[in-house]
């Protein structure tokens, strides 16, 4: 489920060491349950308006997880 965090801190430069390390710590180890924590990172990155990473966690492969877990 958060295979796409690993995605978008490869695709980060080495000197933004802490923003990887606050991902994981953030969205990997949180006490949420994994949809609930993706869940929250899209609403973030659409509060911010960053419509890069909003099309990122919302990619095809991530959108029909989080729709099944929607339709329950």
């Amino acid at each position: 489920m958060t295979q796409w965090v690993d995605q978008l801190k490869e695709g980060l430069p080495d000197y933004a060491k802490d923003t990887k390390l606050n991902l994981d710590a953030v969205i990997k180890r949180s006490s949420l349950a994994p949809e609930e924590a993706e869940a929250i990172a899209l609403a973030a990155a659409f509060a911010t308006g960053n419509g890069k990473l909003v099309t990122f966690i919302r990619s095809e492969e991530h959108t029909s997880e989080l729709q099944s877990h929607h339709d329950l």
